[in-house]
């Protein structure tokens, strides 16, 4: 019996070893306020492909990972100093139709209250189009130290899949460091 299965035992392990997770690594964004984990691969955004890839996003208001060939990007950015609720089960449901009307054509995965780190926040799955293939976006928002806190997965391109597959893990591994704590 186990010489009949042997081959196939093998078979499986051979499959198994090129599946396993890719190693993830540290970092510390938006000095220090936030901690997340990301997969190899991932980079600070050279600053004129940050200005053309995301021109509104502020330098001093955020953070911009991405992929060599720029297909994939976790961003952690804070809103502008409009202030905003800590909580996130009141918050949401307005945020929710924001994003809505924002994202009029997406196709929406997600749009629902979640917990990370002890904290609600609101979790946005969707996909958008784009000349090149859908772009697929995965964020999560909160209020932190009184101001909207988005940290934000996004892929497109032939590496999509690739990409978004680390998502879920990213935005869990979301730490926000108390002030003591921050380096």
């Amino acid at each position: 019996m186990l010489r009949r299965c042997l081959p196939a035992l093998l078979a499986l392990l051979l499959f198994a070893l090129p599946c396993r997770a890719e190693e993830r690594y540290p970092v510390s964004l938006l000095h220090g306020a936030v901690s997340l984990e990301v997969p190899e691969g991932l980079s600070p955004l050279a600053p004129d492909l940050r200005k053309a890839k995301f021109p509104d996003l502020p330098p001093d208001a955020g953070d911009v990972l991405a992929s060599r060939d720029g297909s994939a990007t976790v961003v952690a950015a804070y809103s502008p100093d409009t202030p905003f609720p800590d909580d996130m089960a009141t918050a949401r449901p307005a945020l929710s139709m924001e994003m809505h009307e924002l994202y009029p054509d997406a196709r929406w995965l997600r749009d629902e209250l979640v917990m990370v780190d002890g904290r609600f926040c609101a979790r946005f799955e969707f996909e958008t189009a784009a000349p090149d293939g859908p772009i697929h976006n995965d964020m999560i928002v909160l209020g932190h130290e009184g101001r909207m806190l988005i940290i934000s997965v996004s892929a497109g391109g032939p590496s999509r899949e690739r990409w978004m597959r680390h998502s879920e893990e990213i935005l869990q591994s979301l730490r926000l460091p108390t002030t003591k704590e921050r380096p």
